[in-house]
């Protein structure tokens, strides 16, 4: 499997479901939320991660979200999906890795649907970017002063540091 394969096997997943492919990115635009997962490869290897992120799109100017290091909440498929997970997704991920192409796929896709879509989901609108940024949650995500400040001006909520 290459990058190319990679990419088509996503596709297959996320088209369906809304989502429109876009370089090394896929995104669905939920109202004024882009949700984005984005393919990053590896400077050393064949190492890939799936980055999680999220864009509010205050004005409502956007078409397409900007480029995944500039999403308001970023995240890691590794990150979010448990332990057993994890130690499954890397080597299914590191394309160096000898690997059946039909076991990969399952792999990075069983990932996905279980737990990118339904983190990216609960984060679809601005109550619950707020609720998962709450200080009784303890979650942690790289997370913008832009998307503290939008939060506040349309909840009124502080969140977390």
């Amino acid at each position: 499997m290459n990058k190319k394969d990679l990419k088509s096997v996503l596709a297959e997943l996320l088209l369906p479901l809304g989502y429109v492919e876009a370089r090394d990115m896929f995104f669905r635009q939920a109202d004024d939320v882009f949700l984005t997962i984005h393919l990053e490869k590896s400077s050393f290897g064949g190492n890939f991660t799936v980055n999680i992120g999220i864009f509010v799109n205050a004005d409502r100017k956007l078409k397409h979200p900007p480029p995944y290091h500039q999403t308001h909440l970023r995240q890691t498929l590794f990150t979010i999906a448990p332990q057993v997970v994890r130690n499954a997704l890397i080597p299914a991920l590191d394309l160096e890795v000898p690997m059946a192409a039909k076991e990969r796929a399952t792999v990075i896709l069983d990932a996905i649907r279980n737990y990118a879509l339904p983190f990216l989901d609960s984060l679809s609108t601005i109550e619950g970017i707020a609720d998962y940024l709450s200080p009784a949650r303890q979650n942690f995500a790289g997370v913008t002063l832009a998307l503290r400040d939008i939060i506040k001006s349309r909840t009124g909520r502080e969140q977390a540091m």
